[in-house]
């Protein structure tokens, strides 16, 4: 599908729905994308993509977060796309192929960058202060999109998901969710260091955030210190490609309690390129904390994964 024939699309659907404080929906290269578009359209404002899990749709994941509604009041775009069931029977996110790892044409991921880039060009959009932020497949491929798409995030956040190239294959991701035996950090790393490096431009990606549950049976937080690891060696080649351990991170750690037993470790990394928040909540399964009870992945009595994400990227 054409790039005008996409904008024509949008104007269409905006002029039956308001575009401005309401839902545009529209398709790019044949994938269902949902745009919640602030009221306004002079000033330049931030946008979030929201990458759903395995058996959910757009519609699951703006309702259970309640993302809608936080936009709208917040004043930023939010951009949700849809995984099909032709591309997947669960409509998981394909983050475990080598063939969907890697930055260029016909992927998930350049589906997805190509949207934001048709958006940019009739939406107000600030170009630097665009954030990314997925739970479970959504979450990996929101590291996927780090990994290899670094100049077009200013923030990634990546909930209950999995590191860039945990799996390269269908086999891998069937045993890699629960295994204690993962890939080396530093092949992880030299990896992701290698495809945000096939762009040729400048890196924009300044934040990272995880965020796992500690009582997350479906992808146990040791796939979050796996993350951090291979986040590490990332800084040390983006320092002077070399893996050398000449960026050696400042570290700050605080314990926060919350509600109804919930408890929250929180790591602060800042490194020289980036800085990274890591948090492991006790008490947490695999589900978005604060959200509506539409399902178990969401959890309403936890403490809000919205307001981790907006205030670590001043959302």
């Amino acid at each position: 599908m054409s790039r005008y024939l996409i904008l024509i699309l949008i104007i269409l659907t905006s002029l039956c729905t308001n575009a401005f404080g309401e839902t545009v929906s529209f398709y790019n290269q044949g994938r269902l994308f949902k745009l919640i578009s602030p009221k306004g359209k002079n000033q330049k404002k931030p946008l979030l993509l929201l990458l759903h899990g395995c058996k959910q749709s757009a519609d699951t994941i703006l309702e259970g977060t309640g993302l809608k509604e936080e936009a709208l009041k917040r004043d930023f775009f939010l951009l949700v796309p849809e995984q099909s069931a032709m591309m997947n029977n669960d409509h998981c996110w394909n983050w475990f192929y080598s063939f969907e790892q890697v930055r260029g044409s016909l992927t998930e991921m350049s589906s997805i960058i190509s949207a934001i880039e048709v958006l940019g060009n009739s939406y107000s959009i600030d170009r630097t202060k665009i954030y990314a932020a997925g739970i479970s497949a959504g979450g990996a491929m929101a590291h996927n999109l780090l990994a290899c798409y670094p100049d077009y995030f200013s923030g990634v956040a990546i909930h209950s998901g999995l590191t860039y190239k945990t799996a390269e294959n269908i086999f891998e991701a069937q045993t890699v969710l629960t295994s204690t035996d993962q890939k080396d950090p530093e092949y992880l790393g030299s990896r992701a260091y290698a495809c945000g490096q096939t762009s040729g431009k400048a890196r924009v990606l300044k934040k990272i955030l995880i965020i796992h549950g500690l009582d997350d049976k479906r992808v146990p937080s040791l796939h979050a210190d796996l993350m951090s690891s291979t986040q590490e060696v990332m800084s040390d080649l983006l320092d002077d490609n070399i893996i050398n351990h000449s960026d050696s991170p400042q570290i700050y750690e605080q314990t926060t309690n919350f509600a109804n037993g919930y408890k929250a470790f929180i790591t602060d990394k800042n490194y020289k390129s980036f800085s990274e928040r890591k948090i492991l909540i006790k008490g947490l399964k695999h589900a978005w904390g604060g959200g509506k009870p539409i399902s178990i992945n969401f959890d309403p009595a936890a403490p809000s994964s919205n307001a981790f994400i907006f205030n670590y990227f001043n959302l």
